[in-house]
């Protein structure tokens, strides 16, 4: 049984979170919070990833996860908040970018100085 390309591969979602990519900043209501480092967001009835630049939290299966995660919900989740983009989908097609909460406070930089995230 042959599966149509539409069904393969989004097309309107990959042209979305590659023009989202180009630009310089834009605001957007977090949807959900993945984990702590990748959040999602929705563009028409498209519901797309951020990955945060430069960091690392913990993967579900590790200690701190949950924590992470969990401080990401209580600063992010069903908020809004300003997306610096770096230019660069990453292999799983999320949009990686630096996402504030406030005018000055940096998603990433809490999250590292919580302890809960590595730089990378």
């Amino acid at each position: 049984m042959s599966q149509s390309l539409s069904n393969e591969f989004d097309y309107e979602e990959f042209i979305a979170i590659d023009s989202l990519a180009r630009l310089d900043s834009f605001e957007t209501k977090i949807t959900y919070v993945v984990d702590g480092d990748t959040y999602a967001f929705r563009v028409g009835d498209s519901v797309l990833k951020i990955r945060e630049a430069y960091i690392d939290c913990p993967e579900k299966w590790e200690p701190l996860a949950t924590e992470a995660t969990n401080f990401a919900k209580s600063k992010i989740d069903k908020k809004r908040v300003w997306v610096f983009p770096i230019g660069v989908v990453d292999k799983y097609g999320r949009l990686v970018a630096e996402v504030y909460y406030a005018k000055d406070s940096s998603l990433s930089e809490a999250l590292l100085d919580a302890g809960l995230a590595v730089e990378f």
